[in-house]
């Protein structure tokens, strides 16, 4: 394989929320796990003849991939990274957006993106189930939400859903919503204390944003019900303002 030299140049940032990129693990009977980029895409509009390439590590192991143009992006070959054996191990990558005849970069992002391949982390821990369906008319909608099924925020199947799960416009929208709609639905149903499976999930989530979890509430106290539900969100908007201000910045960028 030939080895493209990048020279080094005062690069501009290429914004993370330009980004769409994902990666899932991949089992070779016999052998052993290694990652698989499976989407990458670039928002920001650019000459159509810069090249792409990913710089990936993982450990002290790095890559450096040909990812084609920014007219014609190519996802990664699946033995790309074959030599990442550790899926414990998140993904550290960074985007070179670079000039075909100097071979400069003019862009990259300026931290790493990280992506965790384990799938036994705390993310599959998540209050929140996201899934797909024929939801027309509508883009998203939330499940009815009942004891026994974790909530789940619907989208319609029209859209990649990688594409959509890493927006952090659609996110920092319809996440302050859901959290309302659940917290109320939790006040009114006084299901504080029970055997449910997700209930717990958000006990122990919204304890960690430093509120209470109201076990001795009043379902008629409608008054206490709305002031904790907006301590919760506000408490959330916090916790996430990477992804509001990631959200905001998306905006930013198309009006200059």
């Amino acid at each position: 394989m030939g080895i493209t030299r990048i020279k080094p140049t005062k690069r501009k940032d290429l914004a993370e929320v330009e980004i769409l990129i994902s990666a899932e693990a991949l089992e070779v009977p016999k052998s052993h796990t290694y990652p698989v980029i499976s989407h990458l895409s670039i928002k920001k509009k650019l000459p159509e003849d810069l090249q792409v390439y990913l710089k990936v590590k993982q450990n002290t192991i790095i890559e450096h991939i040909n990812c084609g143009t920014i007219g014609n992006i190519k996802s990664p070959k699946e033995s790309a990274l074959k030599s990442f054996a550790d899926p414990s191990v998140s993904l550290s990558v960074t985007v070179q957006i670079i000039d075909p005849v100097t071979k400069k970069v003019n862009f990259s992002n300026r931290k790493p993106i990280k992506i965790n391949l384990n799938e036994d982390s705390d993310s599959a821990e998540s209050p929140i189930c996201f899934a797909q369906g024929d939801i027309a008319p509508d883009f998203w909608k939330l499940d009815d939400i009942n004891e026994t099924d974790k909530p789940t925020i619907r989208h319609s199947n029209k859209v990649v859903k990688d594409n959509l799960r890493n927006d952090p416009v659609f996110l920092a929208s319809i996440l302050p919503v859901t959290i309302e709609k659940v917290l109320s639905w939790i006040w009114d149903q006084d299901v504080w204390d029970t055997e449910s499976k997700w209930i717990p999930l958000w006990k122990n989530y919204i304890e960690s944003l430093g509120k209470e979890w109201h076990k001795n509430a009043n379902p008629n106290d409608h008054e206490a019900k709305e002031t904790w539900i907006q301590d919760v969100k506000k408490a959330w908007l916090v916790s996430n303002s990477n992804l509001v201000n990631r959200a905001n910045n998306v905006h930013i960028s198309k009006e200059e």
